[in-house]
């Protein structure tokens, strides 16, 4: 038996145990290819030629093709709703591969009313896999086509085959819609009382596990655990409620930012440092040649999914520096936390005599990102947003706070779920989403 019919059985016994079903499939494809590979000489002849396998398992590369929209329409003379059906090109909406995690996913939510029941995709593989999807009701594995329409009302399994048959790998595959209209942005009053104002400058906003809180300037969050510093001993809590002490963990100044797999903080030695294990051990961060630059007090920062690379945070920090006393020190880390070149070095974005649009000095500045801008808070009460991950700064045009906001300071925090949310220091909370 030939090298190639030995892989295709392989891969039909795998299927085999999913699905019966598939057997005739899967027998006819055998059948196919064998008759194919004997015309190209894949089977060995005088000449000798055999063909090539491997051993790899990865997907590449997924595209959505054209999706179905409905959404409803209301006559301004009847009064009554019609669904209107409409169609756009799915891949204006890039999907990303984390190949440490097998996780594909949009990271820009595809437009509200798309038919996430009936979407069809196309899939490349490294040196041909071969390709299978889970079903949603059992654990029987089809073949994927191209042409096939796919339910991804909820998450999927695509299995890609080692074309030599060695194996396979599993990816999840997400699809997220907006669920509102997302047609004008406008700001709601959700609070204005006199007990949330008059906040210490050490506090923050935060959006965790959907819920909105004031939290300690040296609490971030990592998932669905909070960490922070209680008199330099780190602590951790799921509820921001009740906290426990990491024993084992050394004491630390600040702890000033997170990642996907990293905590980031500044020791009792001044020095900035990172943890891959939620904080027992820490090692010296490296710096770029302005590491003494690196600020100390007034600390904000905000991270999100760096899109340039897969499984990559871009975690942005700003703070004061006696050095600069007009300006916000920034920096940033692009933080690979998976596959090759993990890792990322602190890097400082400098002084620049021809950007006019630096980070000015604020005594309290916070940070936030939403769609796909960095947001952040001044004394002014004006919303500055940057375009370029923090290397300029302009008075947002999209999301001017409403005239009916009182106070001098504020904090913002936001997600691209929940929306913007301000706390200001008169006891004003306001939330501010497309709608």
């Amino acid at each position: 038996m030939s090298a190639f019919c030995r892989i295709v059985r392989k891969f039909a016994a795998e299927l085999f145990k999913q699905d019966i079903w598939m057997k005739n499939i899967l027998m006819t494809l055998c059948v196919l290819l064998g008759a194919s590979m004997m015309l190209t000489g894949c089977i060995n002849s005088d000449n000798d030629t055999t063909m090539t396998t491997y051993g790899n398992m990865a997907i590449t590369n997924v595209t959505l093709g054209t999706i179905n929209r409905y959404t409803q329409t209301t006559s301004s003379t009847t009064g009554n709703d019609t669904i209107v059906k409409s169609t756009y090109t799915g891949s204006g909406y890039p999907l990303s591969i984390d190949q440490l995690n097998g996780r594909i996913y949009n990271q820009t939510e595809l437009p509200v009313g798309s038919d996430l029941g009936h979407v069809v995709i196309s899939i490349s593989t490294m040196n041909n896999g071969i390709v299978g999807i889970k079903s949603l009701i059992s654990d029987s594995i089809r073949t994927f086509v191209s042409t096939d329409s796919i339910d991804f009302t909820q998450p999927r399994t695509l299995r890609v085959y080692a074309t030599d048959g060695s194996g396979y790998r599993d990816y999840t595959m997400t699809l997220t819609a907006s669920e509102t209209t997302g047609i004008k942005f406008e700001w709601l009053k959700v609070e204005d009382d006199p007990v949330l104002a008059d906040w210490d400058d050490n506090l923050r906003l935060v959006v965790f596990k959907d819920t909105v809180s004031v939290v300690s300037e040296d609490v971030v969050l990592k998932g669905d655990v909070a960490f922070g510093l209680e008199d330099g001993q780190l602590m951790r809590s799921t509820d921001l409620q009740h906290w426990q002490s990491v024993a084992s963990a050394p004491r630390l100044s600040h702890l000033f930012a997170s990642g996907t797999n990293e905590l980031f903080a500044i020791g009792t030695d001044g020095k900035v440092k990172h943890s891959e294990d939620n904080g027992i051990t820490w090692t010296d961060e490296t710096l770029d040649d302005e590491a003494r630059l690196f600020p100390t007090e007034g600390l904000a920062s905000v991270t999100w999914n760096y899109r340039n690379s897969d499984s990559t945070d871009y975690v942005l920090v700003v703070g004061n520096h006696p050095e600069y006393p007009e300006l916000m020190a920034v920096w940033r880390k692009i933080s690979q936390y998976g596959g090759i070149g993990k890792g990322g070095v602190w890097a400082y974005m400098p002084v620049d005599d021809t950007n006019d649009d630096m980070l000015p000095y604020q005594g309290l500045v916070t940070l936030a990102y939403y769609n796909n801008k960095v947001l952040a808070m001044n004394e002014g009460m004006v919303m500055l947003e940057s375009r370029d991950q923090g290397i300029t700064w302009k008075p947002s045009t999209d999301y001017v706070l409403p005239n009916g906001v009182t106070g001098t300071q504020a904090l913002i925090t936001a997600s691209d779920k929940t929306g913007i949310w301000v706390l200001t220091n008169s006891g004003q909370v306001w939330h501010g989403m497309k709608r």
